[in-house]
Parts: C-alpha cells; sequence; structure tokens
C-alpha cells in the first residue's frame, strides 16, 4: 500500500481511519546496542562524499549534502503500516517500535511500526477540548488538554484576555487507567496561540511540565515542575522566559526558551537539576534541542553565517556531555539555507552518542540524517517522501513522512548496525 525499501526498516502510512484492536503492553527496548565499529561496516556501499569533494549535483540539490554518504532505501527491506487520516505531526512519541501520535487534534492513538494490526485509539478528549501535546516512555504516556473559555477580564492588567483552560493527564499504557496530573487557567492576549499553554516531558520515572505564569499557583513568572510518576515534586525551576519545550532525561531538566514578545527571534538552551534548578544556559541562539533518555547527552541545532559572503551559510548541530560540559560540533556541511539542519534528536549508546537531524537542501527537500558523535560514519536516507519528524533510540533510528502534496504520512525504522 505505501512503499517497501530498507534494511531492518519498518515504516507506516495511512488510508484511512482504523478501528482499534484491544490495549497491549509497549515492547520493551533493547538494553544493549552494538558498538559504533559496527555502524561504519554496515553502512550500504553507496558513494560517500568527502569534505574536499562534493556530492555529484542534481535536481534534488543534494551537492549541498556533502560529507553525508547517501544511503538508499533498497527494494525489499521496508515494510509499511496504515495509519489514520489527519496525523498531527508536531507531537509524536516513541517507546520501542510503537508510535503515538494525535488524530484530528482530539484523540490520541498508537501503531506498532511494521504490524499490520492498524492503530488502537488510548484516549479521546472530552467535548470543546483539544489534544495538543504528548510525551511517552516505559510504560506511561502523559498529555495536555486544553479547552477555550472565552475572553474575561486579564488581572492586573487592562483588556479582554482569552481564557485556556489546561490540564496533564497521565495514562497507564499496561492496564488503561488514567488520572489528572496539574491543571489550571492561563490568560492571553494572543489569540492566535490560544492552544498551547504548557510543554510536556516523562522519562521511565518522572515527568516534567511548565506552568504558565497566570495559572493559579505560581509566583511571578513561568515555572516548570519535576514530579516522579506518584506525583511527588521532585524539584521546580524558574523559567528565563517563555517556555517552547520541555526536555526530561535521567535527572535532568532541559528548556527551550524565547524571549517574551518575539516569535521569531533566537532562542536559548538551557539545563538544570534538583541540585541546581535554576536554569543554566547551554547555547543561544539554538532552533530546536533534544536530550538523551538516560540525560548523558544534550543535541541542538543553530544556523551561522560563514565568510564573507552573506550567502555563504552554515548550519550546525551541537552536542554536550552533560557531565562534563564538553561540546562537539558535527558542522554538517548543508549550505544555503539556516533550516539545515533542524529537528536534532540524540541518543546514549555504550559507544557514546548517535544524533540525528532533518537535513535540507537547497531545493528544499529534507532527509533524514545521522552521525555517531563525529566518531567517524555518518549519512543520509533517501527518504521518499518529506520527513516532518524523526527520533533516534540507541542504534535505531525512525522517521514519519508525508507526501509532498500532504497525503498519507510514513513512518520508517531502521537499525543503524548490521542485524
Amino acid at each position: 500500500m505505501i512503499i517497501a525499501a530498507a534494511a531492518c526498516i519498518v515504516g507506516l502510512g495511512y488510508f484511512g481511519e482504523h478501528r482499534a484492536p484491544p490495549a497491549t503492553a509497549s515492547p520493551a527496548i533493547p538494553s544493549a546496542s552494538p558498538p559504533p565499529s559496527a555502524i561504519a561496516s554496515s553502512l550500504p556501499s553507496a558513494t560517500a562524499a568527502t569534505s574536499e569533494g562534493p556530492t555529484p549535483s542534481g535536481p534534488d540539490g543534494l551537492q549541498a549534502l556533502t560529507g553525508l554518504a547517501r544511503l538508499p532505501l533498497l527494494p525489499g527491506r521496508v515494510t509499511a503500516s496504515a495509519l489514520p487520516v489527519r496525523v498531527v505531526d508536531r507531537s509524536m512519541a516513541l517507546v520501542g517500535p510503537r508510535l503515538f501520535y494525535i488524530v484530528a487534534n482530539y484523540r490520541i492513538e498508537s501503531s506498532v511500526i511494521g504490524s499490520s494490526s492498524g492503530s488502537q485509539t488510548l484516549a479521546i478528549a472530552g467535548p470543546g477540548e483539544s489534544i495538543n501535546g504528548l510525551a511517552a516512555a516505559g510504560g506511561s504516556l502523559v498529555y495536555a488538554v486544553t479547552s477555550t473559555g472565552g475572553a474575561a477580564a486579564q488581572p492586573n492588567s487592562l483588556g479582554a484576555a482569552l481564557v485556556v483552560n489546561w490540564s496533564v493527564w497521565l495514562l497507564d499504557l499496561r492496564s488503561g487507567g488514567r488520572k489528572q496530573l496539574a491543571n489550571g487557567t492561563r490568560y492571553t492576549n494572543d489569540f492566535s496561540d490560544p492552544e498551547l499553554p504548557i510543554h510536556i516531558a516523562v522519562t521511565t520515572s518522572a515527568y516534567a511540565f511548565d506552568r504558565p505564569a497566570s495559572s493559579p499557583g505560581t509566583t511571578g513568572g513561568e515555572t516548570v515542575e519535576v514530579h516522579s510518576l506518584t506525583g511527588a515534586l521532585m524539584w521546580s525551576s524558574p523559567a528565563p522566559a517563555t517556555v517552547l519545550d520541555v526536555m526530561l532525561g535521567g535527572s535532568r531538566l532541559a528548556l527551550l526558551t524565547q524571549d517574551a514578545g518575539s516569535k521569531t527571534g533566537p532562542r536559548t538552551l538551557w539545563l538544570s537539576d534538583a541540585t541546581h534548578p535554576a536554569p543554566v544556559e547551554v547555547s543561544h541562539p539554538a532552533s530546536s534541542a533534544s536530550l538523551s533518555a538516560d540525560g548523558a547527552y544534550l543535541a541542538w541545532d543553530l544556523g551561522l553565517v560563514t565568510g564573507l559572503s552573506k550567502q555563504s551559510l552554515m548550519s550546525d548541530v551541537g552536542i554536550e556531555n552533560t557531565a562534563s560540559g564538553g561540546v562537539t560540533f558535527l558542522r554538517p556541511p548543508t549550505t544555503a539555507s539556516l533550516l539545515a539542519p533542524v529537528g536534532p534528536s540524540v541518543s546514549s549508546t555504550p559507544g557514546g552518542p548517535v544524533v540525528a537531524w532533518l537535513a535540507t537542501a537547497p531545493s528544499g527537500l529534507v532527509y533524514p540524517a545521522f552521525s555517531f558523535g563525529g566518531r567517524g560514519a555518518a549519512g543520509f536516507f533517501d527518504a521518499v517522501q518529506q520527513p516532518v519528524w524523526l527520533q533516534v533510540d540507541g542504534m535505531r533510528l525512525t522517521w514519519v513522512t508525508e507526501r509532498r502534496d500532504g497525503g498519507f504520512a510514513t513512518a520508517t525504522a531502521t537499525e543503524l548496525a548490521a542485524s
């Protein structure tokens, strides 16, 4: 129904709604990963470009991805599964081969990549409500629900404001039980963006969310709370600016913020933990970021202008070892666009970090790319459709693509080592 291609790869796509089968436990993530040396030997014998010579030019503009091996999706090495229509790509989560996503802004479903059993409905918002974000780890799924309450007088200010009611819920993926973790009300004068008042993250032992400054229980500005799955508050970090993303890994919390009053300006990346709850700046600017599940590595993307020509632009990916504070820059040679690379994802392995990102060619086409923390092997896959989301988990890379005409989507997963 979709395509077939890639080793140890599985994909999903959708052509319509599918009846939800009974809920099943999330498959376990493998605990061990092959050493990085196994990666280089397992890469296809595709033409690998070097920084000293460009990749042959083509209509897709891939000469801009110099330095990355172009890896084809080989026939017979991909499987596909159907996904529901109207999948929302702004918030997805992955636990092993199980992908969690929002459908039509009011329903959470999941699909096991490579399975033909169809999707499972896990949660449905009530009348007038929207589901605006989710995160999953182990046997837990955390999601945010919002609804608007019309216009009201905003406390301590003049004029009317939009009232947004929000709540955070925890779903036990094994038992199917759910409970409310937090709730509040946000007042905003920005009628164009009322539906995302909070951001959420979860690990196998804790969850985090940002509580808007106008919510009951806050004093001063926006705060980010970290709780154990039992509900106990572990620590609270004051947000230095408007929170755009919350990441939780091991005992560390990462925040991506943007100065108030700006939606397009530079963003700043921060780290905190229970011992040092006040966020410490890691990078400025950074447009998106990822924290590994164990909290050992933090990755982010940024755009740099190099050389004398304003048309000579180089984007980069930074990786910080959060224990030592050492930073490695991958410098993937994507040129001519500040949009490339974007959306990095980082994972820990016994041999060090593995990082993946969405690489953008000058033509505007996007490809899933990866690197082993600057230790050698690096490449990108010839995705037939346009990727909009990706995640790396150990040596397993998963990306979600959508057709260029906005049609059905596909999720593809591949092991970055020989099986």
